[in-house]
């Protein structure tokens, strides 16, 4: 068996660092189990909208294990993109997520960190089903069982769409944690990832950053990609 590479070490060693938030570290079992049914369904989707804001640093984390597993597989990258599950706030920014691409996705994956009622989720899903846009759904965590959102809210948690869950449990701590993002609820700085432009960058943002990165890399390592 030949040596690991240089890339190879730094990415084994990224993996063993140590997380200093907890409300970051807690998420790793609830998306390992998120990506797990992914992969084994083998989906692969065009656009990843995740619910601002608390939900923006498990979204980041979903698309970077996704994207590796889509390169080792010689498929497309997902696009990422954030929207806020709110009545009116939703269509805005889904419409300025779909004003700034150049092709309609043939398949979006929504993810949220909690879901509670569902509403949130329901103004999204909302959203995309008036483009004509497929989506499936994933959450960390859910308060009530995959059974009970189908049966209630039928029109958004439909029989054909996949319902990807982690835990049921209540809301986790990154939860409206506004100190990990440098963001307030409902206040959407980006449709787009790369920038934070009206967050205020802290210290604790930054581990956060890192912590989710090594989060990132743990799952990985976990499911065996190697990009």
């Amino acid at each position: 068996m030949s040596e690991p590479g240089i890339a190879e070490l730094e990415k084994d060693t990224k993996s063993e660092e140590k997380i200093k938030n907890k409300a970051i570290e807690e998420l790793e079992e609830p998306l390992a189990k998120v990506l797990s049914k992914i992969i084994s369904q083998g989906a692969h989707y065009d656009m990843i909208i995740g619910d601002d804001t608390s939900a923006r640093i498990p979204t980041l984390i979903i698309a970077k294990v996704l994207n590796s597993w889509y390169k080792s597989q010689n498929l497309e990258p997902a696009d990422v993109r954030f929207a806020y599950g709110k009545s009116g706030q939703a269509e805005i920014d889904v419409a300025s997520v779909f004003e700034h691409i150049k092709a309609v996705p043939a398949k979006v994956l929504l993810a949220t960190e909690h879901i509670e009622s569902g509403e949130h989720m329901a103004y999204l899903a909302g959203a995309l089903d008036r483009r004509g846009v497929d989506f499936d759904i994933a959450s960390l965590y859910i308060l009530r069982s995959e059974e009970y959102y189908r049966r209630e809210l039928p029109d958004i948690f439909r029989q054909d769409i996949s319902f990807y869950t982690g835990e049921s449990d209540l809301a986790p701590s990154i939860y409206g944690n506004k100190g990990l993002t440098g963001l307030r609820r409902g206040q959407v700085s980006s449709t787009k990832p790369k920038a934070i432009r009206r967050a205020v960058i802290t210290q604790t943002v930054r581990q956060a950053r890192k912590d989710a990165s090594t989060v990132a890399e743990r799952l990985k390592s976990r499911f065996g990609i190697i990009t």
